[in-house]
C-alpha cells in the first residue's frame, strides 16, 4: 500500500507544471531590445539563456518570479551587459524621455550609475528587464527608490510641462 501511495505521489509530481520562460531567442530579443542594445549583447544573452533556460523564467512570470529565477536572470544580464553600457543606456533613456535632460545631466547619470554598489546596479539591471510586467512588487518599489535617487542627484525631473530650452532665459511663473 505504501508503494502505491509513493507511486501515485511521484506521478502527481510529474504532472505538476514548472514555470517556463520564453524560448532563448525570444528572451534575448526582448532583453536586448528593451535595453536598446546591439547584436553582440543579444548573442551573449542568447548563449546564456541557452546554457541556463531558468534564466528566462523571470521574464515570463515577472513579479511572481522566485528569488532563484531572478538570480539566474541577473547572472545572465551581468555577464552580457557591462556597467558602462548600463550607465549609457540609462543616461540615453533619460535624455530621450525627460525634457531638459541635457548632456551634463546625462553625464551625471552615467557617473552615478557607475558609482552604485554591485547590489544596486544589479537591481537596476533586473528591475529594468522586468519593468512593466504589470505586477508591482517589492522589486518595483526598490527599483523606484534607486532611480528616484539617481534622478534627484542629477537634477533630472519629470514634469507635465515641457521644460524651456536651457539657453532661452525663460522662466516659469507659479
Amino acid at each position: 500500500m505504501l508503494a502505491v501511495a509513493a507511486l501515485a505521489a511521484a506521478a502527481l509530481g510529474a504532472c505538476s507544471s514548472q514555470a517556463e520562460g520564453p524560448p532563448p531567442e525570444e528572451a534575448a530579443d526582448v532583453v536586448a531590445g528593451g535595453f536598446g542594445l546591439g547584436t553582440d549583447v543579444r548573442q551573449c544573452l542568447l548563449e546564456r539563456f541557452e546554457d541556463d533556460p531558468s534564466a528566462t523564467i523571470a521574464l515570463a512570470v515577472g513579479g511572481s518570479a522566485s528569488l532563484d529565477d531572478r538570480r539566474a536572470l541577473q547572472a545572465a544580464l551581468e555577464a552580457c551587459i557591462e556597467p558602462q553600457t548600463l550607465a549609457e543606456v540609462i543616461a540615453a533613456g533619460a535624455g530621450a524621455g525627460v525634457p531638459g535632460t541635457g548632456d551634463d545631466r546625462q553625464a551625471c547619470l552615467e557617473r552615478e550609475v557607475l558609482a552604485l554598489d554591485d547590489d544596486r546596479r544589479a537591481l537596476l539591471l533586473v528591475g529594468l528587464a522586468l519593468s512593466g510586467d504589470g505586477t508591482p512588487d517589492q522589486l518595483d518599489i526598490d527599483l523606484g527608490a534607486v532611480t528616484s535617487e539617481l534622478f534627484e542627484t542629477c537634477d533630472v525631473a519629470f514634469s507635465d510641462e515641457p521644460a524651456p530650452p536651457a539657453d532661452s532665459g525663460a522662466t516659469t511663473t507659479p
